[in-house]
This record gives structure tokens, C-alpha cells and sequence, in this order.
């Protein structure tokens, strides 16, 4: 059996015979994955981190490197590390008047081939994937602003929301044999939502509800990572149509209570809780929430996919004691 099967049983509780790996740190994956899509970059002299003089002049503090993306926002970045913040969004300030002529960048479509032949070559579960759609446009605005717009400039923001809607559409039409579409979507902070879970519902809920479809339509699963305190509306993202959840966190809502209220009706993508159990080094504390994920997301005929965190060196985490979770994945995690 491929890991691409395995994957599709994993997610369809459909009898596979392991629970899903994603550990690409050590070389063994069932899992594949690409961008989404390619932008056409309206000023390709820009795109690249450095010390351009047309964005150090709008920054003339800023010590360290600038780039603009394909939307038009400029981020900064300190010490060359990390994937910056953003400085000045694409549609701030006049910008945002001009809204209705705004239009996202054209895409490259011979990106989607590319994709298409890694896909086609591949016997792993091959995923793309991008921004969802409250990553996807705060951004334009940069975040501080965006959380005010979604209350006191509502119309324009789903204005926004529906010309992204309608650019992952077509971007889904241009993809040709990918298993699932991943959406990175952070929506909460380590105690609650950023945005009130009532708003969220109102206006983005209708957005996943018909991404989700569409992507069902074309016979691929919907993923969605997210980081923080999302708890309050995992049923509304069920109902939406999300098939995996992707966190890095489980025990943030706990996992023996994201097993009760939803066990069996999705399937989770995690590591061992980075924040409460994988940073402290305990090896019996790690071995006891792999087995806890064997025993609760996985006891369902499927429902998990144990994986890696990808950067073990932000958050201080020795290869050794991931290798001790990863061992009881794979040595315990057969059915």
C-alpha cells in the first residue's frame, strides 16, 4: 500500500494499517507538498530580501533587510532569520479607497504544471497549499488595522474576501493531481480567537463552507493548519468541510477533550504538543502523549497523522526528543 493510500484511509477512517508519519526530519513521510499557486511578481526587482533603496526610503529607521511581495506589501526582517513582518500593507491608507478596481496578481500557469508532474511522480500524498483566507488579506491592511476593519469597514472587507474567494477558485481549477489543498489560517492567540468566534462565523465561515466544496468537488481533501486557541469553532470547521486539523498545540484545548468532542470526524496532523510537553525534554512526559495520541486521535480507524515540527531549533528542541515520540509513532502506531 502507498503512502498516498494510507493517507486517504488515515483521513476516511477506511481500515489503513498504520496511523499516517510526517516526519520529513528523519526521511519518513506519507506526504508531498508545493505551493499552491505562483504569482506573477509586478516588480520582480523587489522580491527578493535586501537593502533596496526605493523601500529604505519609505523605512529610512529600519536597520534591517526589505522586500515586497506580489500584493504589493513590504516586509522587513531583522538578523536574516526569520520570514519578516509586514511594514506597510498593499492596500493601506488611499489605497483602500480604490478597492473595487483592486485586483490580485496573475498567476503563473506554468507553475501548475510543474506541480502536476511532482504530483504525478510521487507515491506520497501530495498537498499544496497557501494562505487561508483571514492570512490571505489582513496583510493588505497589516493586522492592527484589519481587526478594525472587520467591524467598522465590514462591507469592504468581504469585498476583499470574495476577490480572494474567486482567486483560489481559479487557482483550484489549474491544479491537476494533487490530493489535499492545505490552508495556513492562524486565527487565535494562546487564550482566545483573535477574532470574536460570532464574526468569524458570519464572515468567514461562508468563504470555507464553499472552498471546502469545491475542493471536495475535485475529489481533494481540505486541510487547515492554525495556530492558537481555535477550539470555538472546530465544529463550525467540520461542518465547513475541513478534514484534517494541522496543530501544533493539541493539548492547548487538550487532547483527550479534542478526542471527545471530535474523535472520528476528523482527523488530526500533530506533533507532540510543542509548548507544554515536547519543550521540556521529559522523556516519559513525550512517550506518554505520543501513546495518549495513539489512544485517543488515532483509536478511530484512522484520524492521525503524527509529524514533525519543522524547525526543532526555534523552540529548543533537541532532535533526540523528538526521536522519542516519533519512536513510539512508528513502533506503536499500527492497527
Amino acid at each position: 500500500m502507498t503512502s498516498r493510500e494510507i493517507i486517504k484511509r488515515v483521513i476516511e477512517f477506511d481500515a489503513p494499517p498504520r496511523i499516517g508519519l510526517d516526519f520529513p526530519l528523519i526521511q519518513k513521510t506519507d506526504m508531498q507538498g508545493a505551493g499552491a499557486y505562483s504569482p506573477k511578481h509586478p516588480r520582480p526587482e523587489l522580491a527578493s530580501w535586501g537593502r533596496h533603496r526605493e523601500l529604505t526610503e519609505l523605512f529610512p529607521d529600519f536597520e534591517g533587510d526589505l522586500m515586497m511581495n506580489a500584493n504589493g506589501d513590504i516586509y522587513g526582517r531583522l538578523n536574516g532569520k526569520t520570514k519578516g513582518e509586514c511594514l506597510k500593507g498593499g492596500l493601506e491608507n488611499e489605497k483602500w479607497d480604490s478597492l473595487p478596481e483592486f485586483s490580485l496578481p496573475p498567476l503563473d500557469l506554468s507553475y501548475f504544471d510543474r506541480v502536476e508532474q511532482a504530483a504525478r511522480q510521487s507515491d506520497k500524498f501530495f498537498i499544496v497549499s497557501c494562505n487561508g483566507f483571514f492570512a490571505g488579506t489582513y496583510n493588505f491592511r497589516r493586522l492592527e488595522n484589519y481587526l478594525m476593519d472587520i467591524v467598522l469597514e465590514k462591507d469592504k472587507v468581504l469585498l476583499l474576501l470574495d476577490k480572494l474567494f474567486d482567486y483560489y477558485l481559479e487557482i483550484l481549477s489549474h491544479l491537476r493531481g494533487a490530493d489535499g489543498f492545505v490552508f495556513a489560517d492562524d486565527l487565535g492567540t494562546q487564550t482566545s480567537m483573535l477574532i470574536n468566534p460570532r464574526l468569524w462565523r458570519e464572515v468567514f465561515k461562508p468563504l470555507y463552507t464553499g472552498f471546502a466544496a469545491a475542493c471536495h468537488e475535485k475529489g481533494m481533501k481540505f486541510l487547515l493548519h492554525s495556530c492558537g486557541w481555535v477550539y470555538d469553532i472546530i465544529e463550525d470547521l467540520i461542518e465547513a468541510g475541513v478534514d484534517v486539523f494541522q496543530f501544533d498545540q493539541p493539548q492547548l484545548a487538550g487532547t483527550e477533550r479534542l478526542n471527545s468532542q471530535f474523535g472520528g470526524r476528523c482527523t488530526f496532523w500533530s506533533p507532540v504538543d510543542i509548548q507544554k510537553i515536547l519543550v521540556t525534554g521529559d522523556r516519559d512526559k513525550i512517550e506518554a502523549e505520543a501513546r495518549l495520541m495513539l489512544k485517543t486521535f488515532g483509536a478511530h480507524g484512522g484520524g492521525l497523522i503524527a509529524k514533525d515540527y519543522p524547525t526543532l531549533e526555534d523552540i529548543n528542541v533537541k532532535n533526540e526528543w523528538a526521536d522519542w515520540a516519533r519512536r513510539i509513532f512508528i513502533e506503536e502506531g499500527v492497527y
